[in-house]
């Protein structure tokens, strides 16, 4: 059985240590990077997939499309994040201070 710690206040520490502004930043950052290279990737393996399907090299026409639609859904779930983000900027500058 895990027994219930009562919690303690923070420890100061010598280390450096980002804002959690700057943490969640960064892992958005590296999230949307890895989203996008994650997008190329797919979209070069339908490209692939497609070109080998026209010289003859695959014969399974079902391959050819789930990566084109896995491509495809990739595509339109990135510019959905890029549309929501132009929206929350916008909706930022909206603001009087």
């Amino acid at each position: 059985m895990n027994e219930i710690i009562g919690l303690s206040p923070p420890t100061p520490s010598t280390t450096t240590q980002t804002s959690p502004s700057q943490k969640v930043g960064t892992s958005f950052n590296q999230y949307l990077t890895e989203m996008i290279d994650e997008t190329n990737s797919k979209l070069q393996v339908a490209d692939k997939a497609a070109m080998d399907f026209h010289t003859g090299k695959v014969k399974n026409l079902h391959e050819v499309m789930i990566a084109m639609e896995e491509a495809n859904i990739s595509t339109r779930f990135v510019v959905q994040v890029r549309n929501k983000m132009i929206e929350a900027y916008q909706e930022v500058l909206r603001i009087q201070l």
